[in-house]
């Protein structure tokens, strides 16, 4: 395990129209605590890789630098309810800035400092249009709704964001999040409040190019003291649709050293509020409970929904990794299931999320060994309440299922788009990159097409069977049923189709069944296709029953 200071407490906050999913990173008693706390309010459509990779490294550094800091994801987005296909998620947005800042008032705070990420920055400076606070920092802000609504549909128009036939409910896909036709208008009309000052000090960190003089002028006009960091470091953080996600050291770190300075001494320290990992919500008639838990000796952190009323179906349950997933499908998969009186687990890998990061891996790690073993850690935790156990994964998370040794509590392995393909000298290094030319070409090119554009790349060692290919094989010596889901032009399926026709024949025992889908993408982005494959997953999880 990495050295911390801070404890990580994550937690449910009741907010006016549903409930945002929250966590302190509270400062360990050997850090002196500074008088001032942080609020980090994440972007709306690609939190998943914000969240992931840069966000936590610099909740983490800010409270190793004594300072309280608390993240929330926005309704629609993370862990938190609603959804952002419904047109009116965005109207409780500033409502939801304002409650984590009375939260962090109650908690005994006067000084804080707000940082917005990409369109979170509209929100934020709309939401202290009333109040000022001790500071404010926008990292790559948007500052435009119509601005990012264009830059939205611009990326969705060249396959970058993720692709689907546009339709007059959902014309968008943004990073494997689907906008509803009316939340893109009313995004067109948000725009941040420049001539309310939100705070006297203001930090705006973003790429030369996409520095808004104008709007950095205006926010002077109204009183701000704003210093600017001109970054190359955002582009490689937020605009990258590779799994490799660069975290922005530097610009955390000069973020971590802004903030500290608008802070007075050292204070007495304060104790964590008392806040709860728990909570019971409806979910189609239905009352379901979540909590987070924490499993293991590497503290892997994930959470836990179950039917809150005694079910003839608690023998059989779910295990699924978020760490990658589609847009919110896991989460939605989880609540529903729990409507029908199915526990699950869902949880981040090492690394990513909120479970901490080993010793030597990389932040944000993926494809890496220790995939399979936290998916075998969290089958642990689970088989000691369930005796049937589903494993749900994509991408990599599909792929750490698989090569999880075979369980006798586990009866079916559901991976979605999964990286059969990869051999262990393309796992990820250290530092969370691939040292695989292929996985390095797979990262380069467009997700929607990719197979067709890799067919070149299969060279005569990606003719042999890869380590994930002996494991399917064991699983099906043991009789664990598998599902492998793929978009027809997926790299998997590729390799799949041409080094494998033996695992493909699925036989008479139907062990290993392959389901293929028509134009659906690597990263389930059209939404037709996305239900399916989820039905799909389902029926074949449930026949366990």
């Amino acid at each position: 395990m990495m050295p911390v200071h801070h404890s990580t407490i994550p937690f449910w906050l009741p907010c006016a129209t549903g409930f945002m999913s929250a966590t302190w990173f509270w400062p360990t008693v050997d850090v002196p605590q500074r008088p001032v706390a942080v609020l980090i309010v994440p972007g709306i459509a690609m939190e998943d890789r914000t969240i992931s990779v840069g966000i936590v490294p610099l909740a983490e550094s800010l409270s190793a630098a004594g300072l309280a800091t608390m993240v929330v994801s926005l309704e629609g987005t993370g862990q938190s309810s609603g959804d952002l296909s419904t047109a009116t998620i965005a109207d409780s947005w500033t409502t939801d800035v304002r409650c984590a800042l009375r939260h962090m008032t109650d908690a005994g705070f006067a000084d804080i400092v707000v940082i917005g990420v990409r369109l979170s920055a509209v929100v934020v400076l709309d939401a202290l249009t009333t109040d000022e606070v001790a500071g404010v920092v926008l990292l790559a802000p948007a500052l435009s709704g119509r601005r990012y609504a264009r830059e939205l549909s611009m990326l969705a128009a060249t396959g970058h964001a993720g692709r689907h036939e546009p339709t007059e409910d959902l014309p968008v896909m943004i990073g494997t999040f689907p906008l509803a036709t009316a939340l893109l208008e009313r995004l067109k009309k948000m725009k941040a409040p420049l001539a309310n000052r939100p705070a006297e000090r203001m930090l705006i960190v973003d790429d030369a190019e996409r520095l808004d003089s104008a709007s950095v002028e205006e926010l002077r006009n109204a009183g701000a003291g704003v210093d600017l960091r001109v970054s190359d470091e955002t582009t490689g953080w937020l605009y990258t649709f590779s799994d490799a996600a660069s975290v922005p050291r530097s610009d955390n770190d000069f973020v971590v050293q802004w903030i500290a300075r608008l802070s007075g001494p050292v204070r007495s320290p304060l104790s964590p509020p008392s806040v709860s990992g728990y909570h019971e919500f409806e979910r189609d008639g239905v009352l379901v409970t979540e909590r987070y838990v924490r499993f293991s000796t590497a503290n892997l952190v994930g959470i836990y929904t179950t039917p809150a009323r005694q079910t003839n179906r608690e023998d059989t349950a779910w295990v699924m990794v978020i760490s990658v997933q589609p847009g919110k499908v896991f989460v939605d998969f989880a609540r529903d299931e729990a409507s029908r009186g199915h526990a699950s687990l869902r949880f981040d890998l090492s690394s990513n999320g909120l479970s901490p990061q080993r010793k030597r891996q990389g932040h944000g790690e993926l494809n890496g060994k220790y995939g399979p073993i936290d998916v075998a850690l969290a089958v642990d935790w689970m088989q000691s309440k369930h005796t049937n156990l589903s494993l749900l994964g994509f991408c990599s998370g599909a792929i750490a299922s698989i090569n999880v040794a075979p369980r006798a509590t586990v009866h079916s392995v559901i991976a979605i788009n999964p990286p059969v393909f990869i051999p262990r000298h393309s796992w990820r290094t250290s530092d969370g990159h691939s040292g695989s030319e292929l996985w390095k070409a797979i990262n380069a090119v467009d997700r929607r097409r990719i197979g067709e554009r890799l067919r070149w790349k299969f060279r005569r060692d990606w003719c042999r069977w890869s380590p994930s290919l002996r494991l399917l094989a064991k699983h099906r010596q043991r009789g664990t049923r598998v599902l492998l889901q793929y978009d027809d032009v997926d790299p998997g399926w590729i390799y799949l189709r041409r080094i494998s026709k033996a695992l493909r024949s699925t036989g008479k025992d139907r062990t290993i069944e392959v389901e293929v889908y028509s134009n659906i993408g690597h990263l389930l982005d059209r939404p037709d296709g996305r239900r399916q494959v989820i039905a799909d997953a389902l029926a074949f999880g449930t026949r366990m029953e």
